[in-house]
């Protein structure tokens, strides 16, 4: 199983991305794949906790700013 987590506001400390960490990586402890997709930057203590939990992340583009960039990447990710 795969599962892909859209975050949608930026990855720094927040509740919402904590909240995110947690979930990530008790799956990824489980043996599930999970990738995180984002847009814009990411904290970079964050970003090792995800690549040594084995969590795969995503790169978009602002989604504000290229709506149709940002849809075509996600379908490509999907799909």
């Amino acid at each position: 199983m795969k599962i892909l987590v859209i975050n949608t506001v930026p990855f720094q400390r927040n509740g919402i991305t904590t909240h995110i960490m947690n979930y990530c990586t008790q799956l990824a402890n489980r043996g599930i794949q999970i990738d995180i997709g984002v847009n814009g930057e990411i904290d970079e203590k964050l970003k090792k906790q995800l690549i040594d939990a084995q969590v795969g992340i995503n790169y978009y583009v602002n989604r504000k700013q290229m709506v149709i960039s940002y849809m075509h990447e996600l379908y490509k990710d999907i799909t």
